[in-house]
């Protein structure tokens, strides 16, 4: 989703339109991550079995995200 005209011009964004960026972009990369693991599309919940998804601090004066992916479940892997 782009942000684009009001305060968005202005180098300004409503957190609770940035939070639901990221609640959606933390669905999809879960469904993802899930489907890619599992061999299966799971739409429905926040949690993905067998895996956590977290965000880390981003740097100080850069906003880049670093997103780590851990596997829980040692029999996802032994299912590639």
């Amino acid at each position: 989703m782009a942000y684009q005209h009001g305060i968005a011009d202005q180098h300004h964004l409503d957190m609770y339109d940035a939070a639901i960026s990221y609640l959606g972009f933390a669905k999809a990369l879960n469904i993802t991550i899930g489907a890619i693991l599992n061999k299966q599309v799971k739409v429905k919940g926040n949690n993905t079995g067998g895996i956590k998804v977290y965000l880390e601090t981003s740097k100080k004066g850069i906003f880049e995200q670093l997103v780590t992916i851990i596997i829980e479940n040692p029999l996802i892997l032994s299912l590639q």
